[in-house]
């Protein structure tokens, strides 16, 4: 996949850094660091689970 992948639910202006997501991925597509959270575009399959 080249093209960005759009945070597909997770608006970071509404984030509020409960970390559910992060922990719904079954597949640990989603990351966060000290300021957001990021979906990573080489693992997500596109399961919405997030």
């Amino acid at each position: 996949m080249n093209k960005p992948v759009k945070q597909h639910l997770i608006d970071p202006e509404i984030c509020i850094r409960c970390y559910t997501c992060e922990m719904s991925c079954p597949i640990e597509a989603i990351v966060h660091d000290g300021s957001n959270v990021v979906v990573d575009a080489d693992k997500c399959n596109f399961c919405m689970d997030c």
